[in-house]
């Protein structure tokens, strides 16, 4: 198939979203650190390079290292 390379892009900080139009989660403001994801695409055979990039925009973003909270 066609590599393709899902990786971690950061966090965001959001509020949780109404679930089944309950009224206690819209009120809800607590905040939560969400993680964000890119996906990026290579040619065929091309997955070396994909990793390679893949690393490359981990360490820039500064998220190589960064593991959202268990629980």
């Amino acid at each position: 198939g066609q590599p393709c390379l899902a990786m971690r892009a950061g966090f965001a900080e959001r509020t949780p979203r109404p679930l089944f139009d309950h009224p206690e989660n819209a009120t809800d403001e607590t905040l939560h650190r969400v993680p964000q994801s890119v996906s990026l695409w290579s040619a065929l055979f091309q997955e070396g390079k994909l990793v390679t990039v893949g690393r490359a925009l981990e360490a820039a973003l500064g998220v190589a290292d960064e593991r959202p909270p268990l629980g």
